[in-house]
Parts: C-alpha cells; sequence; structure tokens
C-alpha cells in the first residue's frame, strides 16, 4: 500500500493549513473506502509556524500502515495571536476533520495525535482538555476535539519553568506577549493555562499516553515528561514513558526502535 499526498484548507485563524497524507485505498475511493483510523500530527516549532516537511518519512510510512495522517498547522504565536491561541487552533482542526470524516474516510472514533517539542505540549493538552469549553472556539463547535490516544516527543509540560530560561525561544515568546499588552502576572498565567502539568484531572475517560524524552536534552529538560508520566499515572490515567539514552532535543530520538514503539502503540489503541 503506497501513501498520497493531498492538501485542504481549513478556514481558521491565520489561514492555516491542514495537509493529509492517504492511504492509497482512501485516494482512489475518497469517501467510499472502509473509514480509516485518523494520527493527527503536530510538529514542534517553538509555537511558532510549523513546517510541514520534517517528518514526511516517518508519516509516510504511518498511511502505508493503513492510517491517515494529519499534518495540523496552527498560529504563530509571534504574529498577533498569544496563547492559547495555538490549542485552539489544533482542536479545531481534529473537529474539522470528524466533520469531514466521510470526505476523508477517516474513521471518527480512532484518533490519535502525536507531537513534538511544542507539538508534543499541543498534544498533551488536547488529551488532557477534551471537549473543553475554555477551547472550544472556531468551527464546526458540534463536533468533539476529544483523542483516543497521545503520543508525546519531548513536549514542555510546565511552561512557566520553560519561559524563565535563556533560550531563544523564550526570549522570542516573552517579548510577544508582552508587545500584546500582558504584564510579567498575565504571562505566567497563560503559561499555566497550557501546561500540562497543571490541566485539572476531572473524573472523565481519558485517552493512553506515551511520552518518548531524550536523556540529554538542554531544550526540554527529560523531567517534564518524568513528572508528567508520574501525575498522570498517580491519577490511574494509562502512560507509558521511554527515554531515549543520549538523545538531545530531536537529534537521536528518530529511531527504528522508536518508530517501532509508536506504532505498536498506535496499532494497538486504534
Amino acid at each position: 500500500m503506497k501513501s498520497g499526498l493531498c492538501a485542504g484548507t481549513l478556514n481558521i485563524r491565520a489561514e492555516n493549513y491542514l495537509h493529509l497524507i492517504l492511504p492509497w485505498s482512501a485516494v482512489y475511493g475518497l469517501g467510499k473506502s472502509k473509514p480509516l483510523p485518523l494520527v493527527v500530527f503536530v510538529q514542534g516549532c517553538g509555537f511558532f509556524t510549523p513546517d510541514y516537511s520534517v517528518q514526511l518519512p516517518q508519516l509516510s510510512v504511518l498511511a502505508r500502515r493503513g492510517y491517515v495522517v494529519a499534518m495540523v498547522g496552527h498560529s504563530d504565536v509571534r504574529e498577533g495571536v498569544p496563547f492559547p491561541g495555538y490549542l485552539e487552533d489544533i482542536k479545531c482542526a481534529i473537529r474539522f476533520l470528524r466533520n469531514n470524516s466521510q470526505k476523508y474516510s477517516i474513521d471518527s472514533e480512532r484518533i490519535a495525535i502525536w507531537g513534538t517539542s511544542s507539538g508534543g505540549n499541543a498534544a498533551l493538552m488536547v488529551g488532557l482538555t477534551g471537549d473543553d469549553p475554555q477551547f472550544k472556539v472556531g468551527d464546526c463547535l458540534q463536533e468533539s476535539d476529544a483523542v483516543t490516544a497521545v503520543i508525546d516527543f519531548f513536549g514542555p509540560a510546565d511552561m512557566p519553568e520553560l519561559m524563565q530560561g535563556s533560550s531563544k525561544e523564550a526570549s522570542i515568546i516573552r517579548s510577544s506577549m508582552r508587545s500584546y499588552g500582558f504584564d510579567a502576572y498575565e504571562i505566567q498565567q497563560r503559561c499555566c493555562q497550557i501546561s500540562p502539568l497543571f490541566v485539572p484531572i476531572q473524573n472523565k475517560q481519558y485517552p493512553s499516553f506515551l511520552l518518548i524524552h531524550g536523556e540529554a536534552d538542554t531544550l526540554v529538560p527529560i523531567s517534564h515528561s518524568r513528572r508528567m508520566a508520574e501525575r498522570l499515572i498517580k491519577n490511574n490515567i494509562a502512560c507509558t514513558m521511554y527515554s531515549v539514552e543520549g538523545a538531545n532535543h530531536e537529534e537521536y530520538v528518530w529511531s527504528n526502535r522508536v518508530l517501532d514503539i509508536v506504532f505498536d502503540f498506535i496499532d494497538k489503541r486504534l
């Protein structure tokens, strides 16, 4: 089974784009083939503008395995859309996909989200805040934005801690938020709002979580994922975490062994 690539425009802020990688069965029988599970992928970008092409090789493998893959963009925090705008956009994209599930041969009951770095943060937040009204803005409001499974690659879970760092990304975000007129207190509050570690755990069903993090990550410390996994497990939410020895941020994480773990997790949950 080969994969085909098609793209559609999603009418959300900043005219973000939604790129689909479809198995040939869906390409040739669009809207008529058997509904397929969906993996929503959010590329890490420091909460700026994602580069859709970075993980095409890995994501195309998923399409060959019979999944619809949606590479989802979001608003850029530097361009007039402060936190939690990126999260609202991604949730809007999930609802859009559900609303068009027949058109794209998607099984709307089998949806996973996978993200790296800032996209990993988004994946965690989507998993923990399914159908939360505070983030439900934009299009297709009648649809659910909840998912069945979450894969987080080295995503920041404690945004206030990360924003206190000296990284270029943190400095740009702080400057952008100040340019919107936010003082230090409001910046802190908005960072807490998008911190998976601080999302209230409710008495509801949550998706299963898979966390992957490099032990030598100098941008997002592995302690973020360890604390996140500990919190999920403590609250009886299904979670598995793997640390990658010697791996920095992105570097050396994308191995065949790690991808086998991810694909096995997706296969079992979708």
